[in-house]
């Protein structure tokens, strides 16, 4: 969708998205409002692997570390068709095979990538 777009999904639809740069989504309803994941969901920060139980709260530690997951660390330098910079966290779903890292630039832009889009330096 471009910026300005409008969407509508449907009562308990299913659906998926993913940005490349920060992103605001504007939500309208009826609530209760609630985001679960259909698939599990994990969160790489500096405190480790975490999971994903809803994506509007705070993960939680996991031992289960898919190993498809994450081929970058926090804190390795990459650059990229978008710019340099160092990964800072990442989202990925093994069961859809994808996996978006969060890249801070030195100015302290951030923006998502996926592995294919960076390179190591």
């Amino acid at each position: 969708m471009e910026q300005g777009a409008l969407g509508f999904v449907p009562k308990k639809m299913a659906h998926f998205g993913f940005a490349k740069v920060e992103t605001v989504l504007q939500v309208h309803g009826i609530g209760p409002f609630v985001n679960l994941p259909i698939d599990p969901v994990f969160e790489l920060t500096n405190k480790g692997v975490l999971s994903k139980p809803s994506l509007l709260k705070p993960g939680v530690s996991t031992s289960s570390n898919p190993p498809e997951c994450f081929k970058l660390e926090i804190g390795a330098h990459l650059h990229g068709s978008r710019g340099g910079g160092v990964v800072v966290g990442a989202l990925c779903s093994p069961a859809n095979q994808f996996t978006q890292y969060w890249i801070k630039r030195p100015n302290g832009e951030r923006f998502w990538a996926t592995i294919n889009d960076l390179q190591s330096r």
